[in-house]
């Protein structure tokens, strides 16, 4: 029998939104007020990011946290562009 698969965690989903918005990463440090070199340091999995720093990225990237409906986990389903259910 196969494992259940998790859905990615929320550092795995903001990664994959900051790859797929199509701006460098001195773009959307301009853009969000984190610095580049973070960024890049985040991406590449060498450090966290801090809940503000994490927070500016999101309204840069106009995502928003999704509640997953379980209680049973702390695990967000991820980061979702504003509007989308």
């Amino acid at each position: 029998m196969g494992k259940k698969k998790e859905p990615p965690d929320l550092v795995e989903d903001l990664i994959g939104a900051i790859r797929a918005s199509g701006l460098s990463l001195s773009q959307l440090g301009r853009t969000s007020g984190v610095d580049a070199g973070r960024l890049s340091r985040f991406v590449r999995g060498e450090r966290n990011l801090s809940l503000e720093a994490a927070a500016k990225l999101c309204r840069a990237l106009n995502l928003q946290l999704a509640p997953t409906g379980r209680r049973s986990s702390a695990k967000s389903t991820g980061p979702k562009q504003a509007g989308q259910e």
